[in-house]
């Protein structure tokens, strides 16, 4: 392959244009704040993006603070006004004392990284957080089949899909806690499959074969139209 100069691809400029509004992901994403609530160590928001979590984070008044790779991402977080510096996220995370971190979030990142990296970063925070710290990893769902054929491939620097098996498997690999998996960004239900609906009086013949067909439509839906992202959780035990 020849390497072709050009731009730098401008993660502030497509989150813009597809992530949605920094309203509604902060609104996601409040239900992640109770696993970082109530630690006495700052908390890391890892390629923190926009800020959406880093200002939810600051709103309950925990301490926290951002990293990103990408300066135009770096420069928005700033002119916000929060705690936020570019760097790398490896380079960053050995560079930290071990048990210095009282919570490690990252949202929308695992997918961008090599699939080899994955037990690198879970290795990681595990010897950087405190015991009691929490790591949250918030990704597309790929057992939602609609994702691939609009969030995941729709950008050009995602790696690979991340099953929640497999980064269940990850964490405790490294020697968290139980994973506990959280899905959101539920697929509005004008999106699904619609059940047949009986008009009028129905042949019981006729009547069986809708409900098999709904029955079939419903579990379509589970597979095709589920939640958009899911987030593994965990923490690092006390002892």
């Amino acid at each position: 392959a020849v390497p072709i100069g050009g731009p730098e691809f401008d993660f502030l400029v497509w989150e813009d244009l597809t992530r949605g509004e920094e309203s509604a992901i902060a609104e996601e994403q409040k239900k992640y704040l109770p696993w970082f609530r109530g630690m006495d160590a700052p908390v890391l928001d890892a390629g923190c993006g926009r800020g959406e979590f880093l200002a939810l984070l600051k709103s309950e008044g925990i301490d926290a603070y951002g990293i990103d790779a990408d300066p135009s991402m770096v420069a928005h977080c700033v002119a916000k006004g929060l705690r936020v510096e570019q760097a790398e996220l490896f380079d960053h995370l050995r560079a930290l004392d071990d048990n210095s971190l009282g919570g490690l979030f990252l949202g929308q990142v695992v997918e961008h990284l090599p699939p080899a990296a994955l037990r690198t970063l879970t290795d990681l925070a595990f010897a950087k957080l405190r015991p009691g710290a929490a790591i949250v990893m918030e990704t597309i769902n790929p057992t939602c089949l609609t994702t691939f054929s609009g969030a995941f491939y729709a950008d050009p620097t995602n790696q690979k899909p991340v099953h929640p098996k497999a980064l269940e498997y990850f964490l405790t690999a490294s020697g968290f806690g139980p994973t506990e998996i959280i899905f959101s960004a539920p697929i509005p239900p004008e999106e699904k499959l619609a059940p047949l609906r009986e008009e009028a009086p129905l042949d019981p013949a006729v009547k069986s074969v809708v409900l098999q067909a709904n029955a079939n439509f419903e579990r379509l839906n589970t597979v095709l139209y589920s939640y958009a992202n899911y987030a593994a959780a965990a923490r690092k035990p006390l002892a």
